[in-house]
């Protein structure tokens, strides 16, 4: 089982990588971020939405507002690497049907704000971050739709708040606590004290091809990916997605995906976060237990091809989660970022699951 507790003492990063003509900007408790210049996101394919802004402890914070203000309203909630751009396809077509529909991007993605300490990314600062963010929009009677990490922070803060809640869709994602990263016996993931950064440009599919983290089971595979977000001087975020929704996406939509990340020093959210994991340990005790007792409509979406949303752990959360019976849980064939590979009939499926379920 993975302790509570489990933290990186430092991170050492080459001076080489930073880009010292990048200004650096500090708020006023002394958090050092920088943001993507704006130009970074003209004419993104498939992205035209009006950009607007929250600050919360002195960050900014991006986030789409679409649809009419009265309309019912959805939250889409993005994960690691990605950013609001992967609901690009979704968003129009909840609109049309009539919702009000916010997305998000975390601190250190997208259009975001993003703090140059990967020190600073914290699951329990980032469940605060999504706890702010939904008190300062005055966000109530939510539908949630969260994939990847927008779950495993999304839904702590269902457990924490569960009353601004009326639905939740999890897709290819789960809230992470103990006796989920229990190993079965075998040593658990693991972080090292300090974690020095390389310079070689090696990309994620590079990687992947060297080490074949597929062939490894679960714990060796993200043990793998870990140690290469924290290691790799290079984090191609596109090529990612490019390579975890088997090949299905576009130079074009890669390049949207990139567009946050013009070099190294913005990129430290994404090289941090799959070191949050092992910090979480049994911190989510509770939250797994007020999961337990949630009853409002709960519908999980999971991918065959992705590990993260494997049918065990769409099982464990169906069979826990008291909303979830007789709900139409479904499988497809499809990898860990559903919404790039289907999102219209991730659409389709959530606006069956309100109707099915009315407020």
């Amino acid at each position: 089982m993975t302790p509570s507790g489990v933290k990186i003492d430092a991170f050492e990063i080459p001076d080489e990588l930073i880009d010292h003509s990048v200004p650096v900007l500090r708020t006023a408790e002394g958090i050092e971020f920088v943001r993507t210049p704006d130009d970074r996101f003209d004419g993104l394919e498939g992205y035209p939405f009006v950009p607007r802004y929250l600050e919360v402890d002195g960050l900014r914070v991006h986030y789409v507002d679409e649809g009419p203000a009265d309309g019912p309203l959805i939250v889409l909630m993005h994960g690691q690497p990605t950013w609001s751009y992967l609901y690009r396809t979704m968003i129009p077509l909840l609109v049309d049907a009539g919702m009000r529909v916010v997305a998000w991007d975390n601190i250190g993605f997208g259009r975001s704000d993003k703090p140059i300490d990967p020190m600073i990314h914290t699951y329990l600062r980032h469940v605060t971050w999504f706890h702010q963010i939904i008190e300062r929009l005055d966000l109530v009677d939510i539908t949630l739709f969260c994939q990847d990490w927008g779950g495993v922070i999304g839904l702590r803060v269902v457990a924490e708040d569960p009353d601004r809640f009326v639905r939740v869709v999890a897709a290819n994602t789960g809230l992470i606590e103990a006796s989920a990263l229990s190993t079965g016996g075998e040593p658990p993931i693991t972080l090292p004290s300090i974690a020095v950064m390389g310079t070689e440009r090696r990309g994620f599919i590079e990687a992947a091809s060297a080490d074949d983290p597929t062939s490894m089971n679960f714990r060796d595979g993200f043990q793998w990916w870990i140690d290469f977000a924290l290691h790799s001087a290079y984090f191609g975020v596109g090529e990612f997605v490019f390579a975890t929704t088997r090949g299905k996406v576009s130079a074009e939509v890669m390049a949207g995906y990139d567009a946050p990340f013009p070099s190294f020093i913005y990129q430290m959210a994404p090289h941090a976060f799959p070191a949050m994991v092992p910090t979480i340990g049994d911190s989510n005790a509770a939250a797994w237990d007020a999961l337990g007792r949630f009853d409002r409509p709960f519908l999980y979406l999971g991918g065959d091809f992705d590990t993260i949303g494997s049918r065990a752990v769409q099982e464990r959360h169906t069979a826990h989660i008291p909303g979830a019976a007789g709900q139409s849980h479904e499988r497809f064939a499809v990898g860990h970022f559903i919404q790039e590979e289907m999102g219209p009939v991730m659409v389709e499926r959530i606006l069956g699951f309100i109707a099915a379920n009315p407020g």
